[in-house]
């Protein structure tokens, strides 16, 4: 059966007296599969932050469970907490958060795998480091205009990127 395994035994005597004429058993087990969802943390501005959630599911039949850990994750992008799970039964459907914070422009992505019971299980998490949005009335008096450009030269001489 799809989804399930098993040992299977065979045997018998030689249909002789005292033998017994032949027996067959099998058992099987239910079989875990973990499922998790790759997390895209889409475009998000160098110097903030975006947490989202990844999502695991155990599709594996009747009976099944699985014990394992949500991967822990290298900067730019951090799991929050443990990432422990146990008991997972099929259909059920943790989740935990990951943050992402850029400190560069440009794409990030890794690959993490989740070890459990199940096996082995790759995933993928990324996102790209874009820049601020600014506002553009950067001494506040309600308008871009003129007076605004010494604020953007204050700034960009003080070394931010985004007044």
């Amino acid at each position: 059966n799809p989804g399930t395994a098993g040992i299977s035994v065979a045997g018998g005597g030689s249909g002789g007296a005292g033998s017994s004429a032949g027996f067959v058993g099998v058992t099987s087990y239910a079989q875990p599969v973990l499922t998790p969802t790759n997390l895209d943390c889409g475009a998000v501005s160098v110097g903030s932050s975006i947490t989202l959630l990844m999502g695991i599911q155990n599709t594996g039949n009747a009976g099944s469970f699985i014990n394992g850990q949500f991967p822990a994750a290298s900067a730019p992008f951090a799991r929050v907490g443990s990432g422990i799970f146990s008991g997972l039964k099929p259909d059920a459907y943790p989740a935990c958060p990951y943050t992402f914070t850029p400190t560069a422009l440009g794409p990030f992505s890794q690959n993490l795998t989740f070890l459990s019971n199940a096996g082995s299980v790759s995933v993928n998490i990324s996102g790209t480091g874009v820049l601020p949005i600014c506002r553009g009335d950067f001494n506040l008096d309600g308008s871009f205009n003129g007076a605004d450009i010494q604020g953007i030269v204050d700034a960009l001489l003080a070394g931010e990127t985004c007044p």
